[in-house]
This record gives structure tokens, sequence and C-alpha cells, in this order.
């Protein structure tokens, strides 16, 4: 009775290895893939969800999104400089797929230089797993500066408010009465149901 006992584990020792080392692949696995870009498709905000993307080129990789001339994004505290680039309404959502390390601008928002709310999109990080230009805007501060160059003016908004929002929540990019500029990431990436949990959202007044 005893040498079998003995035995028993010895038995057991294969499938208890297995199952370590077929854990510890799967763990691997997880780790080297990187995360999917912050945003690949962005949904519209309620009010505009009738808008036409009339003014769009034809759908291709090259041209979801396309330069405005002199247009950049400056970010003086979190030490961001970046182009602005159109990004085009796609099937109800905008398409920000190919912004890349630009940020933004969302058809259908106020227009850059103009009264109402301007929506500026950016990843938190790209495909590379690398950091995104939106990677730590959640740092900014109440009255920090944004600078939106346009056409050769620069027009100098500063931070009202820093949010965390559920990713359904568009509400943000609704149009305003005021001059403002709306910057929008994604955050807290689930790598096992591969999407972010949270949206983060700065909103700054014209001054």
């Amino acid at each position: 009775m005893y040498h079998q006992r003995r035995n028993r584990p010895t038995l057991l020792l294969p499938i208890v290895l297995g199952i370590l080392l077929g854990g510890g692949f799967l763990f691997f696995s997880l780790w080297q893939s990187p995360p999917t870009p912050a945003l690949e498709t962005l949904p519209l905000a309620p009010s505009l969800a009738t808008a036409q993307p009339t003014d769009a080129p034809t759908p291709t990789a090259a041209t979801s999104a396309s330069p405005i001339a002199r247009a950049r994004l400056e970010l003086p505290n979190a030490g961001v400089v970046a182009p602005i680039i159109d990004v085009y309404i796609r099937e109800g959502t905008w398409d920000v797929a190919n912004i890349g390390a630009s940020v933004g601008h969302l058809q259908g928002t106020a227009s850059l230089g103009m009264p109402g709310n301007i929506g500026l999109a950016g990843h938190s990080e790209l495909r590379d797993g690398s950091r995104g230009i939106f990677a730590y805007i959640q740092q900014l501060n109440y009255s920090d500066p944004i600078h939106v160059e346009h056409n050769n003016t620069v027009y100098e908004y500063r931070v009202t408010a820093v949010q965390r929002v559920d990713p359904t929540d568009l509400s943000v990019l609704e149009p305003t009465t005021t001059d403002r500029l709306t910057l929008i990431t994604c955050d807290e990436y689930d790598f096992l149901l591969d999407f972010y949990r949270v949206r983060v959202v700065v909103i700054a007044e014209r001054v």
C-alpha cells in the first residue's frame, strides 16, 4: 500500500507540469500581445447621428483622415505638439483608425477657430504598443493652456474640466454656444475583452 501511495504523485507529475506550462504559455501570449489603438472607431454624438459625410473623399485607408492646412495642437504642460487632421464619418462612426500620432478633428463638430464645440480625438496607445499623442491628457489641470494654430492664427483655450466617462457617453461632443475645445481618448484597456473601459475627456474654453 505504501509503495502505491508513493507512486501516485509520480503519475500526477506530468499532468501538473502540463497545466503549469500551458498556463505560462497563455500568460506569455497575452503579455506579448500589444493592445489595439485606443480609438479605432468612435460612435457619433447623438445630435450628429444624422450628419452626412458630404465633404469626405471616397473611403480608403489613405483617406479616412486627411491633413488640415497649417493646423496643429499644442499642450504646453503635457509636452504635446501635433498636426491636426480631418476625421470623416463612415457608416455612423468617426473613422479614427488611421490618425496615428496626429490629432483628429471630428467631422460635424465646430470648425477650427469658429464658435461652438470643437472635437479632437487622439490615441492613448498605438498598435505597436508605443505611447499615443493623448496618453497623458488626464494629467492636465484646471486652467492649463491649450493652443490651436490654424491658418497662422493661434487660438488659446484654458482647461475647465478633466473627466472620465463611460465609453458610450459622447454627450461631451454635443454642440455648445460657447467656444469650447473637447479632447477625447480612451483608457483602461481590458486585454481579455479587447476594449477600453473608459473615455478620458478634457474640456477647455477659449480665452
